[in-house]
């Protein structure tokens, strides 16, 4: 009897396994698919041809990029762009974000642009349903609540302003978020080294204000585990 209890149990878990599998999968898919849809316009518009934020920020990346593939050197400096400050001088230039460079030197600007939007988006749109996965909200209510996240008025509009570094560090902030939540619900080193990532991701997107607003979140969530902590002990 034992053992079939025991086999019983087994198969409940691999069915639950399978189960949430499956719906994290299908999940993803319908992200991407849904983030497709909301790029089917901007894929085709000609983002760089429009006044907007996002001359700024690109012009200064071309120029590292120009200067990288002709002299073989990172430029430090160009009295014409960003004021005047040296780019090893400004640790939010978006430069110096792991994923802008890389693409801005295999596609031309316009393409790395829109990919960048992309993944940064339909990643946001993965991270806000890990997270409310994580807070056991019911699949399919975290379905819409991710997609809602990324065809948000606010996203939306920052997209069509060229927010650049806004719509990099929205990418993150589910995920931090999750992390944050997991080192104060039950601390591990994974955990703390996870959310540290991704504060660094958004600090280099450019985002100040996201950076700063992270930064509060910890100290919050710290003072309010400590706050616990020293009651138990008591």
């Amino acid at each position: 009897m034992e053992i079939e209890k025991d086999f019983d149990r087994l198969n409940i878990d691999i069915n639950c396994i399978y189960y949430n599998t499956s719906m994290n999968i299908k999940a993803v898919l319908l992200i991407f698919l849904f983030t497709l849809w909301i790029f089917l316009p901007i894929f085709s518009d000609p983002l760089l041809d429009r006044t907007s934020d996002l001359d700024g920020m690109v012009t200064q990346i071309i120029f590292i990029k120009d200067t990288i593939v002709k002299s073989h050197i990172f430029p430090q400096w160009n009295p014409y762009i960003n004021q005047g400050i040296p780019v090893s001088a400004d640790p939010l230039h978006a430069a110096f974000h792991p994923l802008v460079l890389p693409v801005f030197m295999l596609f031309s600007p316009d393409s790395a642009v829109k990919i960048l939007y992309f993944l940064s988006v339909f990643f946001g749109g993965i991270g806000m349903y890990v997270l409310l996965h994580r807070l056991k909200v019911f699949p399919i209510l975290s379905g819409f609540a991710a997609a809602t996240y990324i065809s948000s008025g606010y996203m939306i509009s920052h997209l069509v302003a060229g927010h650049f570094e806004k719509i990099l560090s929205f990418a993150f902030l589910p995920w931090f978020i999750t992390y944050l939540y997991q080192v104060y619900k039950k601390p591990r080193t994974s955990y703390e080294v996870l959310t540290a990532c991704c504060m660094t991701f958004i600090l280099y997107s450019g985002d100040l204000y996201n950076a700063l607003y992270s930064c509060i979140f910890v100290v919050v969530a710290g003072c309010i585990r400590c706050l616990l902590y020293t009651s138990r002990c008591v």
